[in-house]
């Protein structure tokens, strides 16, 4: 029940259903927790592990008992009853500011003070107000002065042509007492966080985390960062500083467009003091978008880009859901109607929003495995008022078996037996299988609504790569043939399971793929039923990898500053010296004064991480700029609390992975068979390192760690090779 009031309260078009969702989630979040937290429970659970024959039950039975005692002591089960009482408090006291941030960020209404900004820096309207689209509307004079609502802070960001209106836009948007609510919420769950740390016996969260997860420490996942911050850095990579350069070059030829200058020529075609001139040029982070987006713009032509959206229709990619399903895995996808009551959108309709509801707002695939429904995926992929704007995958429901047959189990999971004998049991059970409940999962996004009833939503290639990679997610749920719920699908350790999802963007970038479901949208016309052209998919490609070292830094960077606002660097000092003593173990509550402790230590955290490895540089001496803190509008301090790197981490497994199993062969089966039965059918029914060695195929006698340290480089010189060829920049050769 707790995963379907989750999915409930963030996208339910009624609000008298989120709220009540909302209290079901933390009624059951709260139960969930006493429960982990049962003695009795966990005596029982500790004397089942003792017994001798335990090690007879099948793999599956003892990592689920194995995990959930791991869990119940990361917990402090074994702490006493008071303290538990404190640890209870604290984890629930998480829960509840994560909802008060998440119901800050959804916006203020547009009579609140906060919800709009002035823009001060000299400025012709006329110049200004072509650049915000959607916003246009919305924008008012005040003065000569443009005023605009806050929420349109991220579309200036990336289209207003002026660094200075960028600049004041940043600053407004990331400006603290705008964010008060949310800074005052992370504030909160940090120190939540650390004190948890500390009543478990760890010196921090950072620490206390990663030991559940495949890293196995922090200080391993910050050698893992620091060895791509370094090999990224300009001095260190041809392409990194290749692409700052270019970066600088789109600032200075924006800059004088603005006061009527003619752009300078091509890079190659510098002179020596119009070289000196680029390299001057300053990138801040208010330039970030901006800047990123119009270096990959102008390596593919504005026509040629809105002539391949034309291919990227939502139709499309289901066409490519279900491609990918059948040929890999050997199993169907059919798209059908949901039923009235399914539709959680229905009541659009029958309230009459104003929302214009289309007629796919929720779509409905089953997966069939010959004549036998498997699982169900539902897709909620437009925007609503009110509804989650981010893209993710929620499990609805997980596979179970409805009894247990502890033999068949054990024959199917048993370490001793050969991979003949494995698929002679596969090929037994797919005969008489045994009774199963579905898995429900369905993804979540928001894309921009049909501009017509007759015409599909087209997409950008990142967001085709975005549904693609939820969609591996989804799979991993119902694929999932374990016997117990509770290590069905995608419930491992955080570092691993983003590797399917980060493996499946690959495919995105396959023309052998792509080629077979990406046909032109106008289904009647004489472009019906054309495929998207080879040379079109190459310029994407090109364009996608115009800022590809830029964007895995700027990830680095989030990554690092989440380890360290849960690590040793934002430990209250009166607990560091509570160590020194020797008295780390007692309990210390928090200081009143803590919180704006904690809030200049984030900040200081910030600031001179970034200073030291961003390409984008706040200026020495802008006193407002300084003072901004856009780490607060990132929810990945609270969902993925000292977890973040996990997208760099998975990446370097899926990378291996695709050059090993599909990149000279995208649909082949028995790759897709090994990716079926060895990953998404286990769940988390085995040892991640165990199928990690299976697939990715580590050397026997290397540890995982030394493993990913001794492939940072070999990734990052692939990012490097990978814009090679093509075609050359139109605007900006080097």
């Amino acid at each position: 029940m707790i995963d379907v009031a989750e999915i409930c309260k963030h996208i339910h078009p009624d609000p008298s259903w989120r709220e009540a969702a909302q209290s079901a989630s933390s009624a059951l979040t709260a139960h969930m927790s006493n429960l982990n937290h049962n003695h009795d429970l966990y005596t029982a659970l500790s004397a089942i592990i003792a017994l001798p024959d335990f090690k007879n039950w099948s793999i599956e039975q003892q990592r689920a008992a194995t995990l959930l005692h791991r869990d119940m002591e990361t917990n402090g089960i074994g702490l006493d009853a008071a303290v538990r009482s404190k640890v209870n408090a604290l984890l629930e006291e998480v829960h509840q500011q994560t909802n008060q941030f998440m119901m800050a960020a959804h916006g203020r209404p547009m009579d609140h003070p906060h919800a709009w900004m002035i823009l001060t820096a000299f400025c012709d309207p006329s110049e200004v107000l072509p650049h915000l689209g959607e916003f246009r509307s919305v924008a008012r004079l005040n003065g000569g002065r443009i005023v605009l609502p806050i929420a349109a802070a991220d579309y200036c960001l990336k289209n207003l042509p002026s660094s200075a209106l960028r600049r004041e836009v940043y600053i407004a948007h990331h400006s603290p007492h705008r964010l008060a609510v949310q800074e005052a919420a992370v504030e909160r769950i940090v120190a939540c966080r650390q004190q948890i740390a500390r009543i478990l016996g760890r010196e921090n969260f950072a620490q206390h985390h990663t030991a559940q997860c495949i890293a196995g420490s922090t200080q391993h996942v910050r050698t893992f960062l620091t060895k791509i911050l370094q090999g990224l850095q300009e001095k260190n990579s041809t392409k990194s500083a290749r692409e700052v350069r270019e970066l600088k070059k789109l600032k200075c030829d924006s800059e004088r467009s603005i006061y009527g200058q003619l752009p300078l020529p091509p890079l190659a075609q510098l002179t020596a003091e119009q070289l000196a001139e680029v390299d001057a040029t300053q990138l801040h982070p208010w330039d970030a978008q901006f800047l990123m987006g119009r270096l990959k713009a102008s390596r593919i032509s504005p026509a040629l880009l809105h002539t391949m959206r034309d291919y990227f229709s939502v139709p499309n990619v289901i066409e490519g859901y279900k491609l990918l399903a059948r040929e890999l895995f050997g199993v169907e996808l059919r798209q059908v109607e949901p039923h009235e009551h399914e539709d959680w959108t229905a009541c659009l309709r029958q309230r009459g929003s104003a929302i214009d509801r289309v007629d796919d707002e929720v779509r409905k695939l089953e997966l069939w495995e010959g004549d036998k429904m498997i699982g169900v995926i539902y897709l909620d992929l437009y925007r609503r008022p009110d509804k989650y704007s981010h893209a993710a995958t929620f499990t609805v429901r997980n596979a179970r078996q409805t009894f247990w047959i502890p033999d068949d189990a054990k024959g199917m999971d048993s370490p001793d037996i050969s991979e003949e004998e494995r698929q002679r049991l596969r090929e037994e059970r797919a005969k008489n299988p045994l009774p199963r409940q579905l898995a429900v999962a369905g993804i979540v996004c928001g894309l921009a609504r049909p501009s017509s009833s007759t015409s599909p939503t087209l997409l950008h290639q990142a967001e085709v790569e975005m549904l693609f990679h939820e969609f591996a997610h989804c799979l991993h749920n119902v694929l999932s043939s374990t016997a117990l719920q509770h290590i069905s699908g995608a419930r491992g350790e955080l570092d691993y399971v983003e590797m399917p999802s980060t493996l499946f963007e690959h495919f995105v970038s396959s023309y052998e793929f792509v080629r077979r479901w990406a046909t032109h949208h106008d289904t009647t016309g004489k472009r019906a039923g054309r495929v998207l052209p080879k040379q079109l998919m190459e310029e994407l490609i090109q364009s996608k990898r115009g800022c590809e070292t830029t964007e895995m830094r700027q990830q680095a960077l989030m990554a690092m500053f989440d380890q360290m606002v849960y690590g040793p660097d934002n430990v209250p000092k009166d607990v560091q010296q509570q160590k020194q003593e020797g008295s780390a173990s007692e309990i210390t509550e928090l200081d009143p004064k803590e919180a704006d402790a904690m809030s200049e230590r984030m900040h200081k955290i910030h600031s001179e991480l970034y200073a030291a490895y961003a390409p984008f540089k706040l200026p020495p001496g802008d006193q407002l700029a300084a003072a901004t803190k856009p780490y607060l509008h990132s929810i990945h301090l609270l969902s993925y609390p000292s977890s973040y790197y996990c997208y760099l981490y998975c990446r370097v497994f899926s990378s291996r992975l695709w050059s090993d199993l599909f990149s000279r062969s995208p649909l082949s089966r028995s790759s897709g068979s090994l990716l079926r039965h060895e990953l998404f059918a286990v769940g988390a029914g085995r040892d991640p390192m165990e199928i990690l060695r299976r697939i990715v195929r580590l050397p026997p006698d290397a540890s995982l760690q030394q493993f990913v340290e001794q492939q940072v480089q070999p990734f990052i010189n692939k990012q490097q090779r990978s814009i090679g060829g093509g075609r050359k920049n139109r605007s900006t050769t080097t």
